[in-house]
């Protein structure tokens, strides 16, 4: 087993370049933001002489502030929106189990009640059984 070497960079745009610096190797460029962790770990490779394999590079790009705060409102909706959403759906859960239980109503009068298919109705019932 090979000990992985770890190492932290930045990159930022310079014209049609990303520029990646990796903390105490070195500087180099890449094209395509795609190409920045092979092109990161190829330099901590080939300047401390340890096998790609065993290099990992964890690199942050840098935004000009306005859009990176913009990236970071996105993030947060994002994940505002994957948590309403789980909510929901372990809500509509409980639901059906209750008219379903406690009401004792079929899957097509549910259906009809939450404005679904009978379909979705089993899904559901058959998820929180």
């Amino acid at each position: 087993m090979v000990a992985v070497s770890e190492y932290i960079g930045r990159a930022w745009r310079e014209g049609d370049w990303w520029v990646i610096d990796v903390a105490g190797v070195g500087v180099t460029q890449a094209r395509t933001l795609d190409k920045i962790d092979h092109i990161a770990r190829s330099l901590v490779a080939d300047l401390t002489d340890v096998p790609y394999e065993s290099v990992t590079v964890s690199v942050a790009i840098d935004l000009p502030p306005a859009i990176a705060t913009q990236v970071a409102e996105l993030r947060s909706k994002t994940d505002q929106a994957a948590a309403q959403a789980q909510e929901a759906s372990d809500l509509q859960a409980r639901v059906v189990r209750s008219l379903s239980v406690e009401q004792g109503l079929t899957g097509r009068e549910i259906a009809a009640i939450l404005k679904v298919t009978p379909g979705r109705i089993s899904q559901i019932a058959r998820r929180s059984a």
